[in-house]
């Protein structure tokens, strides 16, 4: 109840969107995402709710939106550990890390960016 009267009063300054991420701060990573919850919160609104939590395949982009009614996706953790998360099991799926990385130095280098500012994750 207090979740769904705070995004009702963000809801009427005027807010375009809004991001939801479906886990409480005390979880941090170790509860899965409270998926459940997304959904009736979505149905309240009128302006559109992008999604975030547990996204880390391809496949789950699609579930998600139909778990939650979201109309978009934030994508974190899946993308940081693979940020070929974006291609679809009809492309091949994730490619590996090893792949991912090598491809992220040689661009950095091509672009001369700077070695400090790299991160590999």
């Amino acid at each position: 109840k207090d979740t769904l009267d705070l995004v009702k009063r963000l809801e009427s300054t005027g807010i375009s969107a809004l991001g939801m991420h479906a886990r409480l701060q005390a979880d941090r990573r170790t509860v899965p995402a409270r998926v459940h919850t997304i959904r009736p919160i979505i149905d309240a609104l009128n302006i559109p709710v992008l999604y975030n939590g547990d996204i880390f395949v391809h496949e789950h982009m699609a579930l998600a939106r139909e778990r939650t009614g979201a109309k978009s996706l934030m994508i974190a953790r899946g993308a940081q550990w693979n940020p070929s998360i974006f291609r679809p099991m009809s492309e091949g799926g994730p490619l590996p890390l090893l792949d991912i990385a090598t491809e992220y130095v040689e661009t950095a280098q091509r672009f001369k960016n700077p070695f400090f500012t790299r991160r590999v994750v």
